[in-house]
């Protein structure tokens, strides 16, 4: 009998990730955030795939990790050299972080070993630099530029992400790291804010890293309206959310989908998203309002109609669950 197998390719990072130090699998799916480690897991208790494996990069061996799901092994996997991976049986299908050398590599000494090749396309890398993919994953409609390419939907952790009725304090939360202030539009909504004095009296939360860089910024412009707290572990994120009216995404073109957009409606708050960022239209529909380079109206009236936005939000959270989510990419894939 045939094995169906499911390798993932996460990226060519070597460092290790916080959801390593779990070897228990309650507490992986408990804390892990990360939607590309938790998606295989729905191909396993839904018998779509026998075995998935995750494969890292490292420099020194490593153990690896595996949890059974459905009597399945699902296993996160260190390789050290390109070749290594050869050892293991052939693929049915996989998913690649694309516009990685180190894949391509792999790839151009043995197409077929992969099986049906999926390519997750990302801010600069939205071409692969090979026609060997089967599919192009895309993560917003406007990055359709392949006859292949198929919408890629993602979702949150719901035991991370999720409504908790808390009273509002805060008019948006505003979560992005200012070590990448070329992608999230960090001076570009600190200049229009600076502008109208509307938005100078909205009560306004930032969370990520670098947050002197945006006090001097704020400082720059002569504005005070905005709280910079640092960078915060992901629950603690989702209290910040619960306790905001919306919580705002200012990205541009640059960045690729920043999975701030979905961690905000999987909490249960309301979206203010910019028309630049790239989000699927399949997002923006309940409790989510899209805003333009002239953000002040669109933003203060959404404000002001929270109530009706979080209901129209809170009303439709089956269509953002995890079942719901994987379903539409499976349906798509297979």
């Amino acid at each position: 009998m045939s094995i169906n197998r499911f390798y993932l390719f996460r990226s060519n990072i070597k460092e290790l990730e916080y959801y390593h130090k779990y070897k228990d699998l309650y507490e992986f799916e408990r804390y892990c955030h990360d939607f590309y480690m938790l998606f295989p897991m729905e191909l396993l208790r839904n018998d779509i795939m026998d075995e998935v494996v995750i494969y890292r990069f490292s420099d020194i061996e490593r153990q690896p990790i595996q949890f059974e799901i459905n009597s399945k092994p699902y296993t996160q996997k260190w390789i050290r050299h390109l070749d290594d991976i050869f050892k293991d049986p052939s693929a049915t299908m996989t998913f690649w972080r694309g516009g990685f050398t180190e894949y391509d590599n792999m790839i151009n000494k043995n197409p077929k070993f992969f099986g049906r090749m999926l390519y997750l396309a990302a801010s600069k890398r939205i071409v692969p630099t090979n026609n060997k993919y089967d599919n192009v994953l895309i993560e917003s409609d406007n990055d359709s530029s392949t006859s292949n390419s198929k919408p890629f939907y993602k979702t949150v952790n719901p035991n991370i992400f999720k409504p908790l009725n808390l009273k509002p304090e805060y008019d948006l939360c505003w979560i992005c790291n200012f070590s990448q202030i070329s992608q999230k539009g960090q001076e570009w909504f600190i200049k229009k804010i600076s502008e109208s004095k509307r938005l100078r009296k909205l009560k306004i939360l930032h969370l990520g890293n670098n947050p002197s860089i945006g006090a001097k910024l704020s400082t720059s412009y002569g504005i005070n309206n905005i709280t910079f707290a640092d960078w915060k572990p992901r629950e603690e994120i989702n209290e910040y959310l619960n306790k905001s009216r919306f919580g705002i995404v200012t990205s541009n073109m640059n960045d690729g989908c920043p999975r701030t957009s979905t961690e905000i409606l999987g909490s249960g708050t309301p979206l203010l998203v910019r028309d630049q960022t790239r989000l699927l239209s399949y997002y923006k529909t309940h409790g989510v309002v899209v805003f333009s380079e002239n953000p002040e109206e669109t933003i203060i009236n959404s404000v002001t109609n929270y109530d009706y936005y979080k209901q129209d939000l809170l009303d439709t959270m089956d269509t953002l669950s995890m079942k719901t989510i994987c379903m539409k990419n499976f349906d798509l894939w297979f």
